[in-house]
């Protein structure tokens, strides 16, 4: 999905098993994206993936229930295997 509306809207009975975040979509940036996904995806993991490499907001979206913050590059296709 392009958009957190699309996704929120597509998240209802789909069952899914994770929310994949990423922290800069065309209607939401940063942490209010955690803090909504969190809230739409109820006890669903959620993981940032990002490509802000920055260790206070990857330590603040982990604080407010993110399950990992992963960042874009070489090694992230490794790191999500891993975490997922």
């Amino acid at each position: 999905m392009r958009t957190f509306a699309a996704a929120a809207s597509r998240w209802e009975g789909d069952g899914f098993g994770v929310l994949l975040l990423d922290l800069a979509l065309p209607d939401g940036f940063g942490l209010d994206l955690v803090s909504r996904g969190l809230a739409l995806a109820g006890e669903v993991p959620v993981v940032v993936l990002s490509g802000l490499e920055d260790g206070a907001v990857a330590a603040q979206a982990v604080e407010l229930g993110a399950r990992v913050y992963v960042v874009k590059g070489p090694g992230a296709v490794q790191d999500l295997r891993a975490v997922l």
